[in-house]
């Protein structure tokens, strides 16, 4: 009695008996399931060729308890045979189940938090620039984790995987925003089951706004000297909120649109310096340029977010703020720093009004202007910040004690003691009131003596006699001296009792020197007549002298036709020049007298004779004229 040729069939899933893996075997050419059985008279020798799949859908993956060389696993097929009399033979179809989700944990969060772990590609973590994730796994069924990213970091290679949860943090410094994800691969003999955590970085991206410069203009123009205020914004244009509200921003200025310089830089206002928003602006505190700060010129300027003042110029180095945008260009100039708010700056509108005497400065000049404010009293200056200036100057014909000449009208219009003058922004203009002084001539009236007057009344001369004219004067009352010694007075007689004036001689100073102001010079005597020009005639004659006078070929004194300009404020400098006219001196002829002489009463010869003691008798009449 021999046993029976017998064979068992049996399969695994996931290393643990298992039913409902079919087959099929080759002698009996019959299908199987596990667990399968045959007993049979004769020898067994069959090829079984196991389904892909079982019923639970694990995979195929090996046999065993197949004859030696009997077994091609990538077919799925077992030869086995079990002779008459041996024992029976068992083999095994082992099957796998694919891994699922259940079978992998792989999630992620930030680094050093206790934040809720996530995972999947619907659960990005957010985690700020420069921090890192932290990445924790567990996989029972795998064999091996296989780690990867992208962008490529420092997780990579293959992973211990067990049923132990581990943890490690990523050891890449991550300073550019975006997603980066994370994959774990678990693998098994069947299958590769993959697990993703996406990591979103974030990070602020300050931009910076300057809103047009405040100060005093005409027009577009900022005037120089005038205070310039600035004022700006800082926008938190990125992806996360700043890790505080502490940073600096500076305000810079350049003179060429290229190089830049630092003036004053300001964190948010005391009360307003919490974490700044993506989204959000905030203002920053104004910063004022001083009027004697900016000279006439071009001008720009500009904020920076996140800078301080240590130097000119952009630096990313100069900021406390990890910044990145989508363009990775968050931490450049043209970034975090306004465009540039350019302004010209010009002089204001200035006009200077100045006055003269005698060529030389001199103040005090009252003048007055038909616009507001352009009037005053020299010298002085007209500045105007609010629009232009546009003005007719007067001043008076008489003033400073001196006689106006005219107008140095740069610029301008002269019309008689008006100036009309415009000017406009970025102009300086001058313009003078000149005036002169000058000498004023006045004379005293001089002396009259006759070589041959009347006793006892000394109003009457006689006829041919010669009159000494003398002690007159000259007198400079003029506010200048002249400008020279060398001219003539006249002496000049009336016989109407003034009111025809004839000029009979002339003479110069015997000092010849300028004559100057409030000096007096006495006139050199002349004596008239001895001539016999003065005739018998029975006038009264009156006499003057007349300074700055020749004699000439009119009769009297001529204004004007001396050689020194005279000038008064009364306005008779040309006029006043003769002295007042000396007491009249009248001619009468000598008296003629005619005597009657009688001897003895008798005109006739007498004879008498030469007695002792008898005389004549001698009588005479004298008549007066």
């Amino acid at each position: 009695v021999v046993k029976k040729p017998a064979l068992t069939v049996k399969s695994t899933r996931d290393g643990v008996a298992s039913t409902g893996a079919g087959g099929t075997s080759s002698q009996t050419n019959v299908t199987y399931t596990t667990q399968y059985s045959i007993v049979q008279n004769t020898r067994i020798a069959t090829t079984l060729t196991a389904d892909q799949t079982d019923s639970a859908g694990a995979i195929f993956t090996s046999w065993d308890g197949c004859d030696p060389n009997g077994t091609n696993n990538t077919e799925r097929t077992c030869f086995v045979s079990v002779e008459t009399g041996a024992n029976g033979k068992t083999v095994t179809a082992n099957y796998i189940t694919p891994l699922g989700g259940g079978d992998v944990l792989f999630e992620g969060r930030e680094a050093g938090t206790n934040n809720a772990w996530q995972t999947g590609v619907l659960n990005q973590i957010s985690i700020p620039i420069g921090h890192q994730p932290e990445l924790h796994w567990q996989g029972a069924r795998c064999i091996s984790a296989d780690a990867s990213s992208d962008p490529a970091t420092a997780w990579s290679g293959t992973k211990g995987i067990n049923g132990a949860i581990q943890t490690e943090t990523v050891a890449t410094t991550f300073s550019r925003v975006g997603l980066y994800t994370f994959r774990l691969s678990c693998v098994n003999a069947v299958s590769s089951f993959p697990k993703l955590v996406v990591v979103n970085f974030t990070a602020p991206d300050l931009t910076a706004s300057l809103s047009t410069p405040a100060g005093t203009k005409n027009g577009s123009t900022y005037i120089s000297g005038q205070n310039v205020t600035l004022s700006g914004t800082i926008t938190n244009g990125g992806t996360a909120p700043t890790p505080n509200g502490d940073f600096t921003n500076v305000y810079q200025y350049s003179v060429n649109g290229s190089s830049w310089f630092s003036m004053t830089a300001y964190p948010f206002a005391p009360g307003n310096r919490t974490s700044l928003s993506n989204g959000l602006t905030r203002a920053l505190p104004t910063h004022t340029i001083a009027g004697g700060g900016m000279s006439p010129g071009s001008w720009s300027f500009r904020v920076c977010a996140d800078q301080d003042a240590s130097t000119s110029g952009y630096s990313p180095s100069r900021g406390t703020i990890p910044e990145d945008n989508s363009a990775h260009g968050a931490e450049t100039e043209g970034s975090n720093c306004s465009s540039a708010q350019t302004i010209t700056v010009s002089t204001a509108p200035t006009l200077t009004v100045r006055s003269t005497k005698d060529g030389a400065f001199i103040s005090g000049l009252s003048v007055t202007g038909t616009q507001a404010g352009t009037g005053g009293s020299t010298e002085y200056s007209v500045v105007k910040t609010d629009g232009d200036i546009s003005t007719t100057l007067t001043v008076l014909e008489n003033a400073l004690n001196a006689r106006f000449t005219g107008w140095t009208c740069v610029g301008g219009t002269a019309n008689g003691q008006a100036c009309t003058v415009s000017v406009s922004v970025g102009q300086n203009k001058m313009v003078t009131a000149n005036y002169v002084t000058d000498p004023d001539l006045t004379a005293t009236a001089p002396t009259v003596s006759c070589s041959q007057g009347v006793t006892g009344d000394p109003s009457k001369c006689y006829a041919g006699t010669t009159m000494t004219l003398n002690n007159a004067t000259v007198t400079n009352g003029g506010t200048r001296a002249t400008p020279t010694g060398i001219f003539k007075n006249s002496y000049e007689y009336s016989t109407d009792g003034g009111s025809s004036w004839y000029d009979f001689s002339d003479t110069a100073f015997t000092d010849q020197s300028v004559l100057v102001s409030g000096a007096t010079r006495a006139v050199p005597p002349y004596s008239w007549g001895q001539d016999g020009s003065i005739g018998a005639s029975p006038l009264v004659w009156q006499f003057r002298v007349c300074a700055d006078q020749a004699v000439d070929s009119t009769p009297g004194y001529t204004s004007g036709a001396g050689t020194i300009s005279e000038w008064n404020s009364e306005g008779t400098g040309e006029t006043n020049n003769c002295s007042p006219s000396t007491s009249g001196k009248t001619i009468i002829i000598r008296p003629i007298l005619s005597v009657d002489l009688k001897v003895n009463g008798s005109d006739g010869p007498i004879e008498l004779p030469v007695t002792p003691g008898q005389s004549p008798t001698l009588s005479w009449t004298t008549q007066f004229p």
